[in-house]
């Protein structure tokens, strides 16, 4: 090179760097970019989408839903209002909401089946409620009690019941284990020392699995309420089908040991809510509609038994507009939040109305989906879990910390349009150590780029490297599924899109579906002399391989003197560093590299530019 030019090297790449004026940003760091990614040694292409599935309506929503030993499948809500099993059929749905307007729903997977929650991402929907599907069958959870008493008579055969009066009724068992309330009961004197024949016993509705036959102790002075007395499992009082409706019990008082009280007070239908989660082995559902700071709890491994007397805790109800919005559990805690409102509480051993519930923070929230998910479940990554803020993408390891997670890519994140903030959702993949968050910018009114926050280097404001991702279809609702590749299981993004169909980002594509892929960065102002003197920059050298043209533009300070510089052919094995003389006098410059047609991308680890001062300041 000319005498007196000296390298500036780039050898390390950090990301996006948008926070201020140009001028701030660190010589490490991109000032622009588009769909890129981080490799251990530089920058690439990022790869493209490929079709995944033919769905002929737009989608506003997929979840996944896992099943032991079986292919994972996708629930997938369309804007016809109708929920479809990826698995059963992509033309018949398993549900049809309509004629509801059925803006969203949530999904949690618990004992192998998938609990869904609809609503419109304020609130539950007005009479509705949680339903269950089993892969099979898809109905409400819980369930309704039986309407016909059984019958009974003293059985012929010898038995245990003991002499005197006895309430005896029955209740249903579904497919899921929930016990509904008791049949109307009816009044037997034993005998003694026989058993009791009971007939009549109602056939349940679909999805039952079993019928419990429920007695009473020997009662003295019978009041006349059957609700006065406690009622107890008979011990081999199961009937372990829903087709046979007699059944001879045998049973001492003192075998009467497992009270079934709690079934009086138990929901036959669970309120719809936006907010759906797990905690410790409980179904969890808050922000139902006209009860929005109510969050019910189920029994614990029973999901779908909440009791309408102590299963909820109140989550201050002061809070003006702010309902519950989303959950998750974090070191045995249940963290509750608002839009603007962050919430604990933590299970005592009682019934969750004695749970104190305290605040965290009175001015950061998130919304339905803004708290991470880790793959397919909810969940927490290195010790912490991540929501999405309006002010931020936020860490919480006990408290959420001076500077956000976003805190370089602060005016990105401004941009994402706050009256559709609700879309938002937070994915991540702590295989690959990336977090994406799917956003709509300036005046999209659902998402239409996606945040790349890259952590190999560590999860905090200064080490996460973040890049912004656009595809050629519209990433609505994203999520990541682990494909088995070989003898590993490999984290995929995924996405539905309104513009129809499921996608997958696939590493060695080159194209978007067939549609071009821009992909480039922009490096900071460069420059090496003291701020504000006048340098002449003579040749940008890259090392460099790829595929296509590398297309090159430059400019100075400011955006002044832009120029584009002749294209590099790329190759696999180059085997030198590639060049181009350059002629530009300014205080500073910048460089942009990209490619713009299918099946063009590049891969960079380093870049380097030739400058010299040339004056201390212009001529006035």
């Amino acid at each position: 090179m000319g005498r007196g030019h000296a390298p500036i090297v780039i050898q390390e790449f950090n990301g996006l760097f948008d926070r201020g004026s140009d001028d701030v940003v660190p010589i490490d760091h991109f000032r622009e970019g588009l769909n890129f990614r981080f490799t251990q040694l530089g920058v690439n292409t990022r790869g493209g989408i490929s079709e995944l599935t033919d769905f002929p309506t737009p989608i506003k929503r997929v979840h996944l839903y896992t099943r032991i030993g079986e292919a994972q499948r996708l629930l997938i809500l369309n804007d016809n209002n109708q929920l479809f099993d990826s698995v059963q059929s992509l033309t018949v749905p398993i549900k049809d909401f309509n004629p509801l307007e059925v803006i969203d729903f949530s999904v949690v997977s618990l004992f192998n089946r998938a609990y869904i929650s609809i609503h419109d991402r304020i609130s539950g929907l007005a009479n509705e409620f949680i339903y269950v599907w089993d892969g099979t069958n898809f109905r409400k959870a819980g369930g309704a009690a039986p309407t016909v008493a059984l019958a009974a008579a003293t059985s012929a055969t010898a038995g245990n019941v003991e002499v005197g009066l006895h309430l005896i009724r029955y209740a249903y068992e579904t497919d899921s284990g929930f016990i509904t309330l008791g049949s109307p009961s009816i009044s037997y004197t034993a005998p003694g020392n026989k058993k009791i024949d009971l007939s009549a016993v109602a056939v349940g509705p679909t999805g039952t699995a079993a019928r419990h036959i429920l007695a009473t102790k020997v009662i003295v002075g019978y009041s006349g309420r059957e609700d006065d007395y406690e009622f107890f499992f008979v011990p081999e009082g199961k009937i372990d089908n829903n087709t046979a409706t007699t059944i001879a019990v045998s049973f001492f008082d003192n075998d009467l040991l497992s009270s079934a009280d709690y079934l009086l007070d138990q929901l036959t239908e669970i309120p719809t809510g936006c907010c759906l989660t797990s905690y410790q082995g409980s179904l969890v559902v808050g922000g139902e509609f006209d009860k929005e700071s109510v969050v019910r709890i189920s029994r614990p491994g029973e999901p779908e038994s909440f009791s309408s007397v102590d299963g909820f805790v109140l989550v201050n109800p002061g809070d003006a507009g702010e309902g519950v919005k989303a959950a998750i559990e974090y070191r045995d805690l249940l963290h509750i939040f608002k839009s603007q409102r962050t919430y604990v509480t933590r299970n005592n051993g009682n019934s969750p109305a004695t749970w104190d519930v305290n605040l965290v923070d009175n001015g950061i929230g998130t919304e339905c989906f803004g708290t991470s998910i880790v793959l397919d479940s909810l969940g927490n990554t290195q010790d912490r879990f991540i929501i999405a803020d309006t002010s931020g993408l936020l860490g919480y390891i006990g408290s959420f910390g001076d500077k956000p997670l976003s805190w370089k890519i602060y005016d990105i994140w401004n941009r994402i349009n706050r009256q559709y903030f609700t879309q938002i959702q937070v994915y991540i993949d702590p295989t690959d150590k990336v977090i994406y968050i799917n956003v709509p910018l300036d005046d999209a009114t659902e998402p239409n780029y996606v945040l790349i926050g890259d952590y190999k280097n560590g999860l905090s404001p200064e080490t996460i490297r973040w890049g912004l991702d656009t595809y050629s279809k519209k990433p609505t609702s994203i999520f990541i599924r682990s494909v088995r590749a070989m003898d590993d299981l490999v984290p995929r993004l995924e996405f539905g899109s309104s513009d129809g169909n499921t996608y997958v980002l696939l590493p060695d594509n080159l194209s978007d579906d067939g549609s071009i892929i821009l992909s480039y960065v922009k490096t900071a102002l460069l420059y090496n002399s003291p701020e504000g003197r006048i340098c002449h920059f003579a040749k940008i050298q890259f090392r460099v391989t790829g595929a296509g043209n590398l297309l090159i533009t430059i400019n100075g300070q400011d955006g002044v003197l832009p120029a584009t510089i002749n294209p590099l052919a790329l190759s696999t094995a180059p085997g030198r560093d590639l060049f181009r003389l350059l002629n530009l006098t300014n205080e500073k410059m910048a460089v942009q590299i990209g490619t713009n047609a299918v099946n063009h991308g590049w891969y960079l680890n380093r870049i380097i530019v030739h400058a010299q001062e040339i004056w201390e300041e212009r001529p006035h």
